[in-house]
Formats: structure tokens, sequence, C-alpha cells
């Protein structure tokens, strides 16, 4: 498996909220985490994160993700990925 694949089913298990059970594979155990976001503010791990994005789905059961860029730089064995979370199956319109 490429850090490609492995960075996509880290992303997608994260984004759909299958906490850090199904995460912990792809991460080291120390994993840490920043986000410049208020409400994620005090959440330093990466476990934290998960789990925090697993409770995200009790209010917002029909949240979805849909990535909108992902690049790898292999000299740096590097993945970076962004998304849009939606919070509805209702389609989007541009």
């Amino acid at each position: 498996m490429t850090i490609t694949d492995s960075a996509r089913e880290f992303f997608n298990a994260c984004e759909t909220g299958k906490g850090w059970a199904a995460c912990q594979p792809y991460c080291h155990d120390a994993a840490t985490f920043a986000c410049q976001a208020d409400a994620l503010a005090e959440t330093t791990t990466l476990e934290a994160y998960t789990e925090w994005m697993k409770g995200l789905f009790t209010p917002l059961p029909d949240a979805r993700y849909e990535i909108t860029a992902l690049a790898t730089d292999q000299e740096r064995a590097t993945v970076v990925a962004a998304a849009a979370i939606r919070l509805s199956s209702a389609p989007t319109t541009r």
C-alpha cells in the first residue's frame, strides 16, 4: 500500500466518523494534531480528533465529505488532503 493509499484510507475512516479504532492502523501512536478552528483549539492528538469526528455524526448523521485536493510529496513522505464537509445529502449547486 502506498502512502497515498494509506492517507486516503485514514481520511475516509476519520471523515466518516469511524473513530480511533478504525484510524489507528494508519497512524503513529503519539500522532499530534493542530488546527486553526476554535472548536478544536484544545484538541492536540490525532486520536482525540478522530473521536471528535466520530461524535460529530451524532447530531449530524447525514454529514459527508468530498475530497477537493489530494497531493503526495514522495520525497518528504507527506500527503496533504483538503476536503469539504457537506451537512446533507442534497446535491450542491455551483
